[in-house]
């Protein structure tokens, strides 16, 4: 685990500060997303502290496509008796299929190191290679069976993707989101240049979100 940058659980402090503060004030039996959960060094400290304050009600899901990663995952919730987290060892996508990973080893696999998987292709290990699937149907499967009540991405590009295969239950729970921006501009759905960072994830996320503040590398946006 130590190549797999970041390595320490309190990286990105004022983040998990900002959703473990808004989670205090989510209804009963909610659940926060986390989406490239990485080593668990947001997932497992929020789910930790939310025990710790007495609201083990709220389940935080931790989401990574990397099987090594999950694994991890799941050590340190059962050395931490974390009951209020779920490991999903899948990737979010706006199709539902099978990706690999374009490297051999079990570290730094963000969104980037992901591509569709060739079938045809026999040259790859069987743990390099996993399901991408969109949020909603892990909500109309009732594998998230929660209030989404918060999402945090950091999906290394892929929040594009992720975005719009969750567009019905974003906007049936209208959940606080935080995204990693890492400086993200480019083109809109119409075709014209945007280089507003602040702005690049409103165009897929349903009508009434805006950009509230950035939180270190994150925006956080709310629905109105």
């Amino acid at each position: 685990m130590t190549q797999n940058y970041p390595n320490i659980f309190d990286w990105d402090y004022q983040i998990k500060e900002d959703i473990i503060n808004k989670a205090f004030s989510l209804p009963l039996n909610s659940c926060i997303i986390d989406c490239g959960a990485h080593i668990g060094d947001g997932a497992v400290p929020i789910a930790h502290a939310l025990k710790y304050h007495n609201r083990e009600d709220i389940i935080v899901y931790a989401i990574d496509p990397s099987k090594f990663k999950c694994n991890y995952m799941e050590f340190i919730k059962t050395k931490n008796n974390l009951n209020n987290l779920i490991i999903l060892n899948y990737g979010l996508s706006n199709v539902n299929v099978t990706y690999k990973k374009s490297s051999t080893g079990d570290f730094d696999s963000g969104g980037w190191e992901w591509n569709i998987h060739d079938e045809n292709d026999k040259n790859i290990d069987e743990k390099h290679i996993n399901k991408f699937i969109k949020l909603d149907d892990l909500v109309k499967d009732n594998i998230i069976s929660q209030n989404i009540g918060i999402i945090h991405f950091d999906v290394e590009g892929m929040e594009k993707e992720a975005l719009i295969g969750g567009k019905d239950s974003i906007e049936k729970y209208k959940p606080y989101f935080t995204i990693e921006n890492n400086g993200k501009s480019g083109k809109d759905i119409n075709g014209n240049e945007n280089s507003s960072n602040n702005e690049y994830f409103l165009q897929f996320l349903p009508k009434g979100y805006k950009y509230l503040y950035n939180k270190g590398a994150n925006n956080i946006l709310v629905s109105e």
